[in-house]
């Protein structure tokens, strides 16, 4: 049973060191986030011209953020769709000359709160598919899986895509921003 000031005065001290103790180790307060945009270069392509989508990165949270800068090993393709149907794919090994979480941890870059960059991802000719195509790559173990995507056909097309990094952690980023992101819907036409 508490008898004086005396002994009031010692417990809310040492109640104050513990509290000042949890609080000092929690770490810093709030949470990284990171919003996307999404933006063509124009609204309607040929089936042989490239396609360059420009996605910019904003930390819009409370504490800086480490994102990578990989658009292709970053960006999910959560929906591709041509007229309403989901367009052809090609799906093979991904073969790089280093592993590639370790080319993922590299490619990290810090992105202070309130600040934004841009990843570009282009479409390309795939020689599988036969056809002007956007890739990603899934990661998987020391490697991955690459997804080519057929935009070559005449029609509308629909994206549905997030930034979700796949790779490891790193010492050299306290807050490594994982995802998934906001989610994007581009629409373009291909003509022919």
């Amino acid at each position: 049973m508490i008898k004086g000031p005396k002994q009031i005065l010692i417990i809310s001290v040492i109640a104050l060191i513990i509290g000042a103790m949890f609080f000092s180790f929690r770490g810093p307060e709030g949470e990284a986030d990171i919003t996307i945009e999404a933006e063509l270069d124009k609204s309607t392509y040929t089936s042989d011209e490239p396609i360059n989508l420009t996605l910019h990165l904003n930390n819009t949270g409370e504490l800086d953020a480490c994102i990578s800068d990989m658009a292709g090993e970053t960006l999910v393709f959560n929906s591709l769709t041509r007229n309403g149907e989901m367009v052809n794919t090609r799906r093979v090994d991904a073969n790089y000359l280093a592993p590639l979480p370790m080319l993922l941890e590299a490619s990290l870059e810090d992105l202070p709160v309130g600040g934004d960059t841009h990843v570009v991802l282009s479409s390309e000719h795939d020689s599988g598919l036969d056809a002007r195509a956007f890739t990603t790559t899934e990661l998987e173990g020391d490697t991955g899986f690459i997804t080519f995507y057929d935009i070559s056909e005449p029609g509308e097309y629909n994206l549905e895509l997030v930034y979700q990094y796949p790779g490891p952690d790193s010492e050299n980023c306290e807050n490594v921003f994982f995802g998934p992101s906001n989610v994007q819907n581009i629409t373009f036409t291909v003509s022919e």
